[in-house]
């Protein structure tokens, strides 16, 4: 046995529903004629938060230890060793409960360098608080899949409370999007699907503000024109409506003629509508 030797088969069993990790792994011989002795250094990869244990000695060859209130969304970077100077470490990457991305990210890039990004989130996710936020990802250059703490200059970062987002992007002929949950602990999920937007005809270095200007400009007049031909003709249909109810109520109106005593309706003739004679105090009302 050789007690500076690196341990075997280092594994992890993660247990989401008691929020428990499990560290497996066996001695570096099948027989061991005296205790060892282990340490473990755990890493929490997101926060970058150490933790240091080490176990009573003992001489069995399978051994595991197991962390209670593992953190949701927490990624860490697990080393075991024996304890005796110069040991080999053996470590390997695990995570805790898995925050959810959230899904059906849709973006639009404007030609003025204006973003507008939508997403959803699943709220029912038995995993995560209700308490969460986003963090929108922007650069001109691709976006790394297992990107955990954006540092390059050219990776903005903004934070919104809920979807969607508008929001305004340095001036590149092509950006790359995506959307990631944090939660108030600090810990992300991982990046939804990275989408690529292009502008064409805007180089990276150039200023898109003439434009953006024209191109919002024409925009904003072809509405109007559009909502102004649209109200005229409403308009226009109204008003020949109201002229035709008009003429269809004066023409069936009675008119009463009192130089021949006598009611006519509308613009006919005497001899095609019966007339309708007054009545006088001196003729007698004859009853049928």
């Amino acid at each position: 046995m050789e007690p500076v030797a690196p341990i075997k088969n280092l594994h992890f069993k993660n247990d989401e529903k008691k929020r428990t990790l499990a560290i497996m792994w066996n001695a570096n011989c099948d027989v061991l004629k005296e205790d060892i002795t282990y340490r473990l250094v755990i890493t929490e990869l997101t926060r970058n938060k150490v933790t240091r244990t080490e176990l009573l000695p003992t001489r069995n060859v399978s051994l595991s230890h197991v962390f209670e209130n593992v953190p949701v969304g927490g990624r860490y970077n697990i080393c075991v060793y024996s304890n005796v100077p110069d040991a080999a470490q053996t470590c390997a990457l695990t995570r805790g409960p898995v925050i959810p991305p959230p899904d059906n990210v849709v973006a639009w890039l404007s030609p003025n360098g204006h973003v507008m990004l939508s997403w959803r989130h699943p709220h029912d996710t038995p995993t995560i608080a209700p308490d969460h936020k986003y963090e929108v990802l922007i650069s001109s250059k691709e976006i790394p899949a297992d990107t955990l703490h954006p540092s390059e200059p050219d990776i903005m970062v903004l934070t919104a409370l809920f979807s969607p987002l508008l929001t305004h992007a340095p001036p590149a002929s092509q950006l790359y999007v995506a959307v990631r949950c944090i939660t108030a602990d600090g810990y992300v999920s991982d990046l939804s699907q990275v989408h690529t937007l292009t502008m064409e005809g805007i180089e990276p270095d150039a200023e898109p503000t003439t434009m953006g200007a024209v191109w919002w400009g024409a925009t904003s007049a072809c509405i109007a024109a559009i909502l102004l031909g649209a109200a005229l003709v409403h308009l226009a249909m109204r008003h020949r409506r109201l002229a035709r109810s008009f003429l269809r109520f004066t023409s069936a109106t009675p008119r009463y003629d009192s130089r021949r005593g006598q009611a006519t309706l509308g613009d006919h003739d005497d001899d095609d509508v019966p007339a309708i004679h007054g009545f006088s105090d001196d003729e007698p009302l004859v009853i049928a």
